[in-house]
């Protein structure tokens, strides 16, 4: 190999070099940026996951706090309601209250039958008195007179006028006041109690009488 080619050989290898060198400035360069954009991202990934823990955490807090006041809005609701429903039962009790207060008195099957299973096989002679001048205590006695029939009871009926209120339903006292009950004004009264009905003692008198007077008023 000759001069010239020696050195045109060392001009292309240092040309080579220099390149290379220029190159590996270049990716150094890329190497720096990418070492700098890795530490830049991950502090900025970092700082991101924080504050997505942190609203996570609010979100938490909120939902928790959105089930706290349903929670407590259905309980208010709740007692709400049960309210309502206790005014409303006390309401229909109230109206059950007024309308036996103020409906006429009459009598039901379940007391009509109690009655004529007591008495059935009795004779009693029974006469039933009631206010003239009432038509609710006629029709209660007109009732009473019935479930007695059919019981089969003997009946008289006598309505009469008083000169002051007779409320309630009665039973004759025995004539004498030192006289004992008789088995008939003992099964009368026993029948009238096992049927619910109460009663007080009507002036005496020979026959067993049932005075029917006036319902009491509701108020």
């Amino acid at each position: 190999m000759g001069r010239e080619q020696v050195s045109a050989a060392i001009n292309a290898i240092e040309t080579l070099i220099a390149t290379l060198d220029t190159w590996v400035l270049v990716f150094a360069g890329f190497v720096a940026i990418g070492v700098v954009g890795e530490a830049i991202l991950g502090v900025w990934h970092w700082r991101l996951d924080g504050r997505l823990r942190d609203l996570r955490h609010t979100e938490a807090q909120l939902h928790e706090s959105e089930i706290a006041n349903a929670n407590a809005t259905a309980a208010t609701a709740n007692e709400r309601a049960a309210a309502l429903e206790k005014d409303a039962a006390q309401a229909r009790a109230e109206q059950e209250r007024l309308k036996t207060q103020i409906s006429w008195r009459r009598i039901t099957k379940e007391q009509h039958d109690e009655i004529v299973s007591n008495l059935r096989g009795r004779r009693l002679a029974i006469t039933i008195k009631w206010p003239a001048s009432d038509p609710e205590a006629g029709v209660f006695a007109d009732d009473i007179g019935k479930t007695l029939r059919d019981a089969g009871m003997t009946l008289s009926g006598e309505p009469f006028i008083s000169d002051t209120p007779v409320f309630g339903l009665g039973v004759s006292k025995m004539p004498r006041g030192d006289q004992v009950p008789s088995d008939d004004w003992i099964a009368l009264a026993d029948a009238f109690k096992k049927a619910g009905w109460i009663f007080g003692l009507a002036e005496p008198a020979e026959r067993l009488t049932i005075t029917v007077g006036s319902k009491k008023p509701p108020f």
